[in-house]
């Protein structure tokens, strides 16, 4: 909740994007995921975070079976960062 109301105060908060995606991916609202994992990318200019925003968006692809997009997001953030991508497995 608290989350909410920053991103309300500071709508450019890009870690709030990133953190709010990854609690909605848990959450199994994945098309909200991806709305805020795309904010995320966008404001992101922090190298770990992108990786992980780029990483998130697309676990949450690969949950919504649009493979295509999931593996350009994977390969996007290994670019980026590999060290903190990780492999998602079904």
């Amino acid at each position: 909740m608290l989350l909410i109301k920053h991103l309300k105060s500071t709508p450019n908060y890009e870690f709030g994007y990133l953190y709010r995606g990854i609690a909605k991916i848990q959450l199994k609202d994945h098309k909200g995921a991806v709305e805020d994992l795309n904010k995320a990318i966008e404001l992101n200019t922090a190298e770990d975070y992108l990786a992980m925003a780029y990483n998130s968006h697309g676990a949450t692809k690969s949950y919504l079976e649009d493979y295509e997009s999931a593996l350009l997001d994977f390969d996007k953030a290994i670019s980026i960062k590999c060290s903190i991508c990780f492999t998602l497995r079904k």
